[in-house]
């Protein structure tokens, strides 16, 4: 029997313009110990006419396509972590794709060192041009996450989930949260228990590609701002210094939506939210934050008119 040593998940909706390119990247490159789940979030466009033509050239590999009522990303991942074979579990955008060495690199490490979760980094494309980040330059090869080190990754981590590959069993006890816009951050860090083996990789393996019309870069910013106080209230029930990081990043965010208010809906937000504007200025010191942003936290009327009448950035 074959062991499927890694699942590569993909949610598909309204992605056309971009799946062929995503689906190439991987199907390349697959052999018999990956499977591809190809999860239909009811896409109302031809993205899936263009799978099924797709998947026809490539009958010898492990594809399973799974057809769900729009439901959401979070309900298509979490579908397809549940019909997952492998070992290990990746999570690919349908409108991103992957490096041609991605399962080659993958493999080797899960064989070699079986960690936990494998940190790769991404390569960032807007337009038509291409940054390599950077996010763990001081980290290379395997790690054992204590407290001391937890701290470090919490502060330069960026939470998407398709910037990583986990165990699958790291997901027993975890889902990604149904109708949240920021289902990651409220997800991954949760999966950081100390005692886990992590492996960096500084390669870029991932391509993200940010688009307009993409969940992150929409604008509908009350479903935003709904999500990032769920997430708040979540992390509020912690008090160690590596999820402090996390809810000062979404007190951050919560405040930099709001900006997009009309005045007198942002003086609202404001007054409403006195508790949470004391809490993010005393949460301050659990990071070095940029200068603007502490402008922003301390005198957030100032900045709002910085903002919005000078442009200011």
């Amino acid at each position: 029997m074959i062991n499927i040593k890694l699942s590569v998940i993909i949610p598909v909706y309204q992605v056309e313009n971009y799946i062929e390119k995503c689906l190439y990247s991987l199907f390349e490159q697959m052999n018999k110990n990956v499977e591809c789940i190809i999860v239909n979030d009811g896409t109302p466009d031809q993205s899936m006419e263009l799978v099924k033509k797709i998947i026809e050239n490539y009958a010898g590999l492990n594809i399973c396509v799974i057809n769900q009522e729009n439901q959401g990303l979070s309900a298509a991942r979490n579908n397809g972590l549940k019909n997952a074979k492998g070992d290990y579990i990746a999570f690919l955008d349908s409108d991103d794709w992957i490096d041609n060495s991605y399962i080659e690199k993958i493999l080797n490490i899960i064989d070699s060192s079986k960690p936990d979760i494998i940190h790769f980094n991404p390569i960032i494309v807007r337009g038509g041009s291409y940054s390599h980040e950077s996010l763990f330059d001081e980290l290379e090869g395997c790690l054992i996450l204590d407290n001391k080190n937890k701290e470090f990754i919490f502060r330069k981590n960026k939470w998407f989930s398709c910037f990583r590959v986990f165990k699958k069993s790291l997901f027993i006890d975890k889902i990604f949260p149904l109708g949240e816009v920021f289902e990651d951050i409220l997800t991954i860090p949760f999966l950081y228990k100390n005692g886990i083996k992590l492996y960096f990789i500084k390669d870029g393996l991932y391509f993200y590609y940010q688009r307009e019309s993409s969940i992150t870069n929409s604008k509908n910013h009350s479903k935003k701002i709904d999500s990032l106080m769920h997430g708040i209230n979540i992390y509020k029930q912690y008090k160690c210094d590596s999820f402090n990081v996390i809810k000062l990043h979404l007190l951050i965010l919560l405040i930099e939506y709001s900006l997009n208010f009309n005045y007198k809906k942002y003086r609202n937000f404001l007054n409403k939210n006195k508790v949470l504007m004391q809490e993010v200025r005393e949460l301050q010191g659990v990071e070095n934050i940029h200068w603007k942003k502490k402008l922003m936290l301390n005198h957030p009327i100032l900045f709002f008119f910085y903002k919005n009448f000078f442009r200011f950035r």
